[in-house]
């Protein structure tokens, strides 16, 4: 998975190899929009996060992830958040994510989500979307503070 400008570049080169998945958040010629509207760094990144906290199973919905369910969880969130990722007034080319499966069928099993020890289904955990992301410390000689 790659989240960067120009990153469908690298596509042909990575899914060569078999049992790889790839996903990559624009054409090769073509910049990443950040994905500001969820607090994210980008679209690719917060979808990400989001399938594999839980929200991708769902064809059916078993705690078991395939492949299929994963990479169209990636094509849904796009196209729910096109007009977010892609300004109609913009002059520039419009984002899209590119996924290739490779030799990866739609229903390989990509994870089985965990079960608590008493057997029953491990809760999605939140995460607090109400924090603004902030840069990193600038800490050039390498003391960088705790993060809160």
């Amino acid at each position: 998975m790659l989240d960067a400008c120009q990153s469908g570049g690298f596509a042909r080169d990575f899914v060569s190899q078999p049992g790889r998945i790839g996903i990559f958040s624009s054409d090769e010629d073509v910049l990443s929009n950040t994905a500001e509207p969820y607090l994210a760094g980008g679209y690719v990144s917060y979808f990400f996060r989001e399938a594999v906290i839980g929200f991708a199973d769902g064809r059916p919905a078993d705690r078991l992830l395939l492949a299929g369910e994963f990479t169209d969880f990636f094509i849904e969130g796009f196209v729910e958040a096109h007009s977010h990722i892609n300004d109609p007034t913009d002059p520039d080319p419009y984002q899209r994510v590119i996924i290739d499966r490779g030799s990866v069928h739609w229903d390989d099993p990509l994870w089985i989500f965990p079960r608590q020890p008493n057997g029953e289904l491990s809760p999605i955990p939140d995460i607090c979307m109400d924090t603004p992301l902030e840069n990193a410390p600038d800490c050039p000689d390498g003391n960088c503070p705790p993060v809160n």
